[in-house]
């Protein structure tokens, strides 16, 4: 399991690239899937609460070793980027989660507010090495494939 960070400054943007055609949703929170249009107007409804934070998208793309492909099941990617969510501190807030079929690895992205449901900002700060510990604690805890060379 391998966590990405990437940033983004566009939910127009993001939420388009995650919802590409062989995609699936496997969980919302404070959005209404399935139009891109009505998800990132949504996204951008409470990005009123904290106007002054300019970079408000968070995206993590979590990946998965194709040797772990047979039992990454949807139910169990949920399960374990809803577990990432809380050691990142990523709570209280709107995301998609959207998993992508085209590669021969699972894989699934997460689109997040930085502006919580308080009007309060999910913290960047660190953001990689939580990203780390997050993902060495969940492939250790799920017995997961660790990349070699990582």
């Amino acid at each position: 399991m391998v966590g990405k960070v990437i940033s983004g400054s566009s939910f127009s943007g993001t939420v388009g690239y995650v919802m590409k055609e062989e995609s699936r949703i496997l969980e919302a929170e404070g959005i209404m899937p399935p139009e891109v249009k009505d998800m990132v107007q949504d996204f951008k409804d409470q990005t009123l609460l904290n106007p002054r934070l300019k970079n408000n998208v968070g995206h993590i793309s979590l990946s998965f070793s194709p040797k772990d492909a047979p039992r990454m099941t949807d139910a169990l990617m949920t399960q374990i980027a809803k577990e990432y969510m809380q050691k990142m501190g990523i709570t209280d807030t709107q995301y998609l989660l959207v998993r992508h079929l085209d590669q021969p690895h699972p894989h699934c992205h997460l689109v997040y507010n930085r502006i919580g449901y308080d009007g309060k900002v999910i913290s960047s700060q660190s953001d990689y090495k939580r990203n780390e510990i997050a993902t060495k604690l969940l492939k250790d805890r799920y017995g997961l494939t660790y990349a070699e060379g990582k």
